[in-house]
């Protein structure tokens, strides 16, 4: 299987969230799984649950966000080269991280 690099992840993911969102996701060893975070402003008040179904499962336009496929439609089998990636809203992202949003 193809190596999928963080820089797709992070590509695949700014693409999605635009400009008010922010994307930090790595691959912290050759062999590790890209972890990291997410935040965009359309997570606050969206249970982590649903906000997890839209990151793998993909998610409809409303609001903010466009429409996307998820990781899963996008990377399909290499996505299980990733691992866990958080999401916050930007209260949480200022409380887990002590940087304003």
């Amino acid at each position: 299987m193809e190596e999928l690099t963080a820089d797709e992840v992070h590509s695949a993911i700014k693409d999605w969230l635009g400009q008010a969102g922010l994307v930090d996701v790595s691959r912290e060893q050759p062999d590790a799984r890209i972890t990291g975070w997410i935040m965009h402003p359309e997570f606050t008040g969206i249970s982590h649950a649903t906000r997890q179904a839209w990151l793998w499962d993909g998610f409809e336009q409303s609001g903010s966000l466009e429409q996307w496929k998820g990781l899963r439609g996008t990377f399909r089998e290499r996505s299980a080269q990733i691992g866990l990636i958080l999401t916050y809203s930007p209260a949480e992202y200022e409380n887990a991280l002590g940087i304003s949003a």
